[in-house]
């Protein structure tokens, strides 16, 4: 779910987005969605809902992605589910590829004299523990999950592009693009900023000027505010 007192306003989140996108997809009043996104990315978890999401809203009704300064890693994941993705000349896109790691501060407290133990029942129970150092088995085990995710992130691109494994590994491995570079390798179909992207869903959909717009997430209500001072 979105943090903060009113949800996921200055966020995209996974299970908030989602359920959002599941309603736009079974209201037949609504006859297009343009997705704006502004990320540089976050979890593969929370990528993938989304894109599964878009992926199903598309299959009934036109999704037209609008780029804004930044859409790379995850930003760029939920996008490749999108009926067309716009771009800007200098938004910063691409960066496919998966990111991990973690923080081991025990030798660091220690120096300052604090010693810590670990109270573990299982192998690796205590992997992710910030006290300590990966093995060579966990580093290992670390990469091999990495990998796998990176796998899916690259059959997604791939699936919506329209390219294949290979050729979207050899714009991927991390790499970052311009959008206009991005347009120039096939990762985005075209540019234009956000009430261009408006107009060609609207053409799309078939539906004139005049129809009104319907924007998401909608000023707070007081529900909102009562529901984020309970958690």
């Amino acid at each position: 779910r979105g943090g903060g007192l009113i949800g996921a306003r200055q966020e995209i989140a996974g299970h908030t987005l989602s359920a959002a996108l599941q309603n736009l997809a079974a209201d037949d009043k609504v006859a297009a969605v343009v997705l704006r996104v502004n990320s540089g990315g976050g979890s593969a978890q929370a990528s993938e809902e989304i894109w599964r999401s878009i992926a199903a809203l598309k299959l009934k009704k036109p999704v037209y992605v609008s780029m804004g300064r930044v859409a790379a890693s995850g930003g760029y994941y939920i996008s490749t589910g999108a009926t067309k993705i716009f771009a800007q000349p200098d938004t910063l896109t691409g960066s496919i590829g998966v990111v991990g790691g973690k923080l081991a501060l025990g030798g660091m407290l220690k120096n300052v004299g604090v010693d810590t133990y670990s109270l573990a029942k299982g192998k690796r129970a205590a992997m992710w523990s910030p006290m300590t150092a990966w093995t060579d088995e966990e580093r290992a085990l670390v990469l091999t999950m990495m990998e796998d995710v990176y796998k899916v992130f690259v059959n997604r691109v791939a699936e919506g592009r329209g390219k294949t494994y290979d050729q979207v590994h050899a714009l991927a491995q991390g790499r970052v693009w311009t959008g206009a570079a991005a347009k120039e390798h096939g990762l985005v179909d075209a540019m234009g900023d956000l009430e261009t992207v408006i107009d060609a869903a609207r053409d799309a959909a078939k539906i004139g000027r005049e129809v009104a717009l319907e924007v998401y997430p909608p000023e707070p209500t007081l529900k909102d505010l009562l529901a984020g001072l309970a958690e």
